[in-house]
């Protein structure tokens, strides 16, 4: 499996939102989610290096015909970045899915996001069939998602709509344990039933993402608070091969009805 630090896993989802041209607050926000999820120590630190380095890179453009050339060039250079001992990493499914996650965020799967994904999933070596299964996947999320919010900003009463809303929780959860096996496969990590998709926010986190918000506010970008998972280390070597591969994965639905959220995990040691 194809592991991808993740300073350049970080790097790629800006990427990802610019291009189709636009950058929604809503991708941005899903990114500082992410980026809090799957680095809660350190996201802040380089959150806007990694910004500045794909806003340098668009600069390389010519014509604007060359535009989607130049952020693919990029995000390949952040594909094949070098892992350093001690490194933390993501897996390539834990990036598509989380890719997916961005793309959706703002309810427009636009072509060119999709043809950059597709992208990475060729170059990273991951199956086609594992990729269209999760895109029917987030589809059918984001279709159950919209339903449920749809129920709970109509004026029909409580009591009429709530055994609906149970029912399309269960359909939520039944969405997120298919995507949970999928990752798990190429991981090789214990499964982790449906009904731990929505675990507590610790203090750590919630400090994290107050640091996040207080710089946001000052360069005028949005932030979103959600839980997280540390990461483990890779250690020097072959660059494939890891041992004692432990994924942790939380929040699938950031408080379920309300919006679609990644996955987030932690690997072993590179040997």
């Amino acid at each position: 499996m194809k592991m991808i630090p993740i300073k350049n896993a970080v790097a790629i989802f800006y990427y990802m939102m610019s291009v189709d041209g636009t950058k929604t607050e809503t991708e941005l926000q899903k990114v500082d989610e992410i980026g809090v999820q799957i680095d809660v120590e350190n996201y802040i630190d380089y959150r806007d290096e990694m910004m500045e380095r794909c806003e340098k890179q668009k600069e390389s453009v010519i014509d604007e015909e060359d535009f989607y050339d130049v952020i693919s060039e990029g995000v390949d250079k952040e594909l094949y970045a070098d892992i350093s001992e001690d490194e933390m990493v993501i897996a390539s499914r834990l990036l598509i899915w989380n890719l997916l996650v961005v793309a959706y965020s703002d309810d427009e799967y636009h072509r060119e996001e999709r043809r950059l994904i597709k992208h990475i999933v060729r170059v990273s070596g991951m199956p086609t069939s594992v990729f269209l299964e999760m895109e029917q996947l987030i589809r059918a999320l984001n279709e159950v998602e919209n339903e449920r919010k749809w129920l709970e900003t109509s004026e029909r009463p409580y009591r009429e709509i709530a055994p609906i809303i149970a029912e399309l929780d269960k359909r939520i959860a039944f969405i997120a344990e298919s995507a949970k096996n999928l990752i798990a496969d190429e991981t090789m990590a214990p499964f982790i039933e449906a009904s731990d998709i929505m675990p507590d926010v610790s203090d750590r986190e919630e400090e994290a993402v107050a640091l996040v918000s207080e710089k946001i506010e000052e360069t005028s970008e949005p932030a979103a608070a959600d839980d997280s998972q540390a990461v483990a280390p890779a250690k020097e070597g072959d660059g494939e091969t890891f041992d004692d591969v432990k994924t942790a994965v939380s929040e699938f639905a950031t408080g379920i009805g309300k919006s679609i959220g990644g996955f987030f995990g932690g690997f072993g040691k590179k040997e």
